[in-house]
């Protein structure tokens, strides 16, 4: 039975005190406070492979938009990690960024660059997830990028 088996990603320790340190080591490397309090809450221990990504490369540890508590890293490790195939998958499913807010077209631009770096996306490829998900062609909800 598995009533007795914790999940492979939960903490080996008080929960509390887990998270509290798991949040200090992400603002220490350069994640604001918020998002470095709700990545634990997300990936469980798996936040220390989101933490490793920003080690490589501080830029990561940005928001992707200033209103909502995702980084950068995120979208990366959705696309290494997480088998996210399309913008829309990683804006909506793994990171529901596209649930709560609105980024502009620079920022899909931006993040089609980080992931499809990772994906192999050629440009054309990266213009196409972007326009798909600024037009609502794969939501459902209309315009849901700005210029």
């Amino acid at each position: 039975p598995t009533e007795d088996r914790p999940f492979p990603w939960r903490p080996p320790e008080d929960f509390g005190a887990w998270a509290r340190e798991a949040a200090r080591i992400g603002a220490e490397i350069g994640v604001d406070p918020e998002t470095a309090g709700e990545v634990p809450f997300r990936y469980g221990t798996g936040f220390e492979r989101v933490h490793a990504l920003i080690r490589a490369e501080p830029r990561l540890a940005e928001r992707i938009v200033p209103d909502a508590p995702f980084c950068l890293a995120e979208t990366v490790h959705a696309a290494r990690r997480e088998m996210a195939t399309t913008l829309e998958d990683i804006l909506v499913r793994r990171i529901p960024l596209l649930r709560i807010t609105r980024p502009t077209r620079t920022t899909l631009l931006l993040v089609a660059a980080l992931v499809g770096s990772v994906l192999d996306w050629t440009e054309e490829r990266r213009e196409q997830e972007v326009a798909a998900v600024s037009s609502g062609r794969t939501t459902g909800k209309g315009d849901d990028a700005r210029t």
